[in-house]
Formats: structure tokens, sequence, C-alpha cells
């Protein structure tokens, strides 16, 4: 815990009216509004995002050049390897369902993944933890070929405001990119970034 003596706190104050002072606010303009692109971010003592309008949730069917039990392994052995919170695993409807929070994937930003709109402060998602269900879902498709079904929804919850939740919707990489995880690790070539 971090304690301020009486000199700091009056540092501090001076501080916050010089800056207000230069800005040219004053105490009773608590809000202040920014267009950037397509999003509005509302300040009212926290940070409130309109997040980017589109389907908060987004599907995908993607091809793999395996059969289904082979499709199948490697995709548990990727969401394994990848260390995924793993909320649902049904073997007979060839379902995964991921839940929980998302970790960091093949060194990229969140932002790369998800949009949750953007702030003062830059991309939502980048200062966020993401909270998402992925559903992973193996379906055969003939010829010793499977489809990978995905359905993600996403929302973001700020590191500064652990109260506040931000929809997120799908940038449409995370899942072809774990398809491709899916498809390298069922041919034997192996997942790259794992």
């Amino acid at each position: 815990m971090v304690r301020f003596t009486r000199p700091a706190v009056a540092v501090l104050t001076l501080l916050t009216a010089t800056a207000c002072a230069s800005s040219g606010t004053t105490d009773n303009e608590s809000t202040h509004r920014v267009q950037q692109s397509d999003v509005i971010a509302q300040l009212v003592g926290n940070t409130e995002v309109t997040p980017r309008s589109g389907p908060e949730s987004r599907e995908s069917r993607n091809l793999v050049a395996a059969d289904l039990a082979t499709t199948w392994r490697a995709m548990e052995r990727v969401v394994s390897e990848l260390k995924l919170p793993v909320g649902r695993h049904d073997g007979n409807t060839g379902t995964i369902e991921v839940r929980g929070r998302l970790p960091r994937l093949d060194g990229r930003r969140m932002s790369d993944w998800v949009d949750c709109g953007i702030d003062l402060n830059g991309a939502v998602a980048d200062q966020s933890y993401i909270d998402m269900v992925l559903t992973l879902q193996v379906v055969p498709a003939g010829e010793g070929q499977t489809v990978v079904d995905t359905h993600m929804i996403a929302q973001a919850q700020p590191r500064r405001n652990a109260r506040a939740r931000v929809p997120c919707t799908s940038r449409t990489t995370l899942e072809p990119w774990l398809v491709e995880q899916i498809a390298r690790t069922a041919l034997g070539g192996g997942a790259s970034g794992l």
C-alpha cells in the first residue's frame, strides 16, 4: 500500500490544479468528447467506450484436408499446447468450447485478435483482459476432409476499471490462425507459434 505524506498530497493537488488551469478546464467540466474514426469515447470520471458497430459474435467455416479423427486429435493438441481455458470438451459432437481469459498468442497484441473500440489511450483490447467463449467444432466434409466451425464472442475488462465490460468483435484473424495451427498439426507438420 502506498502512503502519501502531506507534502506529497499538496504537490499532487497543486499539479492537478495547474494541469486543469493550463488546459482551460474547470472542476465543473467533467465531460469531454473525442471522436476518432468511427469510435466515440466519452469520459465521465472513468472511460466508457462505444465499440465499433457490427455483430458481437463471429462464425466461420474452414476446410482442413484431413479426416475427422485426425483433425479432432489435432484440435485437442493445439488447444492444450496453447493453454486455452477449456470450458467444455465433447468428443461425441466433436466440440471444444474455450471459455475464459484469452492468453497472449503468437506474440501478438490483443487488438490483433479482437476489436473492442478505441479510447484516449489507444486500443481498448491492448489495455484489457479479454474474456471469450470460442466454440470449435469438427464436422466431416467427405473425401478425407473436415470442416472446422468456429463461433466466438468476446468482451474486454479494462485493467483500470475492473467492473467495466466492453463488448468486442472478432477481427477475423484468431479463428483462421487457430484453424491453420490445427491443419498444420493434423498434416504432421506441427503448428507454428506453439
